[in-house]
């Protein structure tokens, strides 16, 4: 009990901007984000034969007053093409907030077009009437080699290209027969997911330096893994 009375008063302690990149540390770990797992869809994606790829992430942080919460999520939805399902969910979380530094994070990911998607990462903290909403965003542009089928029948674009990515890097391209959907593991799924999340994530604690010095070590070095790369 002492434990969590003194990381409760030193989350008190810290600034809105580093208590939001915690909580969005504290989701990746929950989801088993490791520097080895991180480390293994790094490669995956390198080994996928793309003609042009194109990546660029974005943040946000916002603060309304709770009684707002409709509202400003239902501009933000508007503005970012987000569906019924999705925009009902972010205010479900947003209204289950109490006054008591209650938190929530969000996933989502949004398919935009044949080779495009976009990785939504939100933090919601309420701290008596005001919630602040921290959005680490990743924006993923692809165009794949003739040989990969895309097609609409699949949820996520990971799957359209997973087979692709199994393959070794080093072997030569070769014809492809036609896409035959496959289920693909859970866990694989969220080794692919984490690594989009935490590049969003890194984008958000970049705009936020003086946040991040106020964390603790390990929470520091979790924010290095993985490179920086170009394709």
């Amino acid at each position: 009990m002492d434990n969590r009375l003194t990381a409760a008063n030193n989350d008190r302690q810290m600034s809105v901007g580093a208590r939001l990149i915690r909580q969005f540390i504290d989701k990746l770990r929950a989801r088993d984000a490791t520097v080895d797992r991180i480390r293994s869809a790094e490669a995956l994606v390198r080994g996928v034969h793309f003609r042009d790829y194109e990546e660029r992430s974005s943040c946000r942080l916002m603060q309304f007053s709770h009684a707002r919460a409709d509202e400003v999520i239902d501009r933000f939805c508007d503005e970012n093409g987000w569906d019924e399902s999705s925009r009902n969910d972010l205010k479900f979380s947003a209204h289950m907030l109490d006054a008591d530094q209650k938190s929530d994070t969000f996933i989502r990911f949004q398919k935009v077009g044949e080779s495009e998607f976009f990785v939504h990462f939100i933090a919601l903290k309420r701290i008596e009437e005001t919630i602040f909403f921290g959005l680490a965003r990743h924006h993923v542009k692809f165009k794949l080699s003739p040989n990969v089928k895309v097609t609409e029948r699949n949820t996520w674009i990971y799957k359209n290209w997973w087979n692709k990515m199994r393959r070794n890097r080093n072997q030569p391209p070769t014809p492809e027969p036609e896409f035959e959907e496959e289920t693909v593991p859970a866990e694989d799924m969220t080794l692919l997911e984490n690594f989009f999340l935490l590049r969003a994530l890194k984008k958000f604690a970049e705009d936020i330096p003086s946040s991040v010095n106020e964390l603790q070590h390990e929470e520091r070095q979790f924010l290095t893994m993985g490179s920086d790369y170009d394709f």
